[in-house]
């Protein structure tokens, strides 16, 4: 990028006057100078253009709960065999057919939430709601058959039979079979993880770095590379049976990352970026990312990554000095559409300034008679 501190690129001047001039007369800054843009002397606009690397982590997050289901003497299908190889995602009815196949975010792909479903222990017991009766007594006639009917202090009473016939209810917990088998509940969600980082000069006066990523992160820029990555599903689950080990998931962080080096030296060397850089950001953002090694516990918790979105996209940031009434001041201009940050701003009592006065001490003042009026009427 061109680091230029003298003020000889026209469209990045009109670029840097026009974006002051929408902010100084935005609703925001009513004590701003409505004519900073016009009446400023712009000596300065320094490129300090950024790349941010953006991370997007689609990945299953699977949960298990213990909890208990009716049997009737078959049980359920899923059917826990050997705890030694367990995993959640062995389980579920078409489980490579679930993972979602579409990256597109507008089709809330992202908050997805699959349908629960329970894996069998093999493991029966009688039911201890019933006690392996299969039925409970019934709430509403408590067990007589009919229930008292008639007004509350009426003398006039009758004995209506109840709808249970017997007394009894089925019991809800077993189904009336009187046992249960001890089960696993499943509930399945795919999210999203995105961590970002920016390579860029300096921060913002008086911003942190996290802070200043997250502004320009907010802001437009130009798609550098936009690639994605699949993890091998099937070689995942296997990976997850009886719980990660930890070489077997660097061997295939090793293969994404490899794939995702080879597309930055592919697409940004022709950019002359220093894709080395750029690949250590994205390297350090990778890490982050939700890992199952550190995540999992069979049968319990596990997540199950599926896709890898590599975005690095150049943002404009110009830190631009000037001069307003001879009083010297700087402020960014960052993103495609022009925001301003500014930590020191001229300070004038603009005509918008005394106009929302006059409007909020107007708002006030109705304010107080309606609730003197109100006061008055409720006496």
């Amino acid at each position: 990028m061109d680091a230029s501190t003298l003020v000889t690129n026209e469209d990045r001047l009109a670029f840097v006057t026009s974006a002051m001039e929408s902010w100084c007369k935005s609703l925001g800054q009513l004590t701003v100078p409505s004519d900073l843009a016009t009446e400023s002397q712009i000596e300065e606009v320094l490129d300090l253009s950024a790349q941010l690397v953006q991370c997007t982590l689609l990945f299953g997050e699977r949960t298990g709960k213990k909890d208990d289901l009716p049997y009737d003497g078959g049980g359920v299908s899923n059917r826990i065999n050997d705890l030694s190889v367990e995993s959640l995602w062995l389980y579920g009815k078409n489980t490579r057919a679930e993972i979602p196949t579409d990256f597109d975010t507008s089709k809330g792909l992202f908050d997805s939430k699959w349908k629960t479903f329970y894996i069998g222990t093999g493991t029966t017991r009688k039911c201890p709601s019933c006690r392996g009766k299969g039925q409970i007594v019934c709430s509403k006639c408590k067990g007589r058959g009919s229930y008292e009917s008639g007004f509350i202090g009426s003398d006039k009473k009758t004995w209506e039979p109840c709808s249970c016939g017997n007394g009894y209810n089925e019991c809800s917990r077993c189904s009336g079979y009187g046992a249960i088998e001890d089960a696993i509940k499943c509930d399945t969600n795919y999210r999203t993880s995105t961590p970002s980082g920016l390579i860029y000069a300096e921060d913002f006066e008086n911003k942190s770095s996290e802070q200043t990523i997250k502004m320009v992160s907010s802001s437009m820029g130009n798609t550098m590379l936009n690639t994605v990555s699949e993890f091998p599903i099937e070689d995942m689950i296997d990976m997850l049976k009886g719980g990660v080990i930890a070489s077997q998931y660097a061997r295939i962080q090793d293969e994404i990352k490899g794939k995702v080096k080879r597309s930055i030296d592919e697409k940004l060397n022709v950019q002359k970026c220093d894709t080395q850089k750029l690949f250590d950001s994205f390297t350090k953002l990778f890490g982050d990312l939700p890992n199952p090694v550190q995540t999992n516990k069979v049968l319990e918790n596990e997540i199950l990554p599926v896709r890898l979105r590599v975005n690095i996209q150049n943002r404009p940031i110009f830190k631009v000095k000037y001069a307003y009434k001879k009083q010297p001041y700087s402020l960014w201009v960052f993103g495609n559409e022009g925001k301003v940050y500014a930590s020191e701003k001229p300070k004038e009592f603009t005509k918008e300034a005394k106009v929302a006065v006059v409007i909020v001490g107007i708002l006030l003042v109705v304010g107080i008679v309606a609730a003197i009026i109100m006061a008055v009427n409720s006496m």
